[in-house]
């Protein structure tokens, strides 16, 4: 191989242009409707924890945002990174996407079996009231093996229904706490199986949207 003469002028340095390095509208129109959904969310979390305030004692509204936050715990336990390394696998291979999310599903509904019995086995050992309630609403974690459908809309950035999902769940698991309320709910599980009810719809809104 001859090397170049020490006088010939440089390749000039490519740079992509401009377009290429303006960050695509989607992204910003993904972001924009994220944030909305967080703030939609957000108001809902408050109206919902505002009116179980009122209308439970201190100890049972302690309780009730324990119980939310162990549910949280739960949720992370179950989700185990299979919603990212689904994007991930299949973001260049669409071809992959039944497989993974297949194998993925599998991991979920293993890792909800297991968050139900260690949610029994603390419900149990800790005389929570209002059991029974509590063991229907550990049921929503299953439907999280449901929400892996909505990777396609993940891989293509495209987040209006995702984000109307979660919104219609959180507003519907306020509406589910208000009719509690006007019935004279006073113990924190009822309350919590509302949230869960809420939550499952959206999961299963976003499955039959994403079929």
């Amino acid at each position: 191989m001859v090397a170049p003469a020490a006088d010939s002028p440089a390749a000039p340095a490519t740079s992509p242009p401009q377009g290429e390095r303006a960050v695509p509208r989607r992204v910003w129109s993904a972001t924009a409707l994220q944030v909305a959904g967080r703030v939609v969310g957000a108001g809902a979390t408050l109206a919902l924890l505002w009116l179980v305030s009122r209308q439970v004692r201190l100890e049972v509204f302690g309780r009730f945002t324990f119980t939310l936050a162990l549910f949280a715990v739960l949720d992370a336990l179950v989700n185990l990174g299979t919603g990212q390394v689904a994007v991930q696998r299949t973001a260049g291979d669409p071809a992959a996407l039944a497989g993974v999310v297949r194998a993925a599903r599998r991991v979920r509904l293993g890792a909800a079996v297991v968050a139900w019995l260690l949610l029994a086995a603390w419900g149990l050992a800790t005389r929570e009231p209002g059991l029974p309630w509590l063991l229907l609403a550990g049921l929503y974690p299953f439907t999280h093996a449901l929400e892996l459908s909505a990777t396609v809309y993940r891989n293509r950035i495209a987040w209006r229904l995702p984000v109307l999902a979660r919104a219609m769940g959180t507003v519907a698991g306020l509406l589910f706490a208000v009719v509690l309320a006007a019935a004279g709910t006073d113990e924190a599980a009822p309350y919590v199986c509302a949230v869960a009810a809420g939550s499952t719809l959206a999961n299963v809104a976003l499955w039959s949207a994403a079929r």
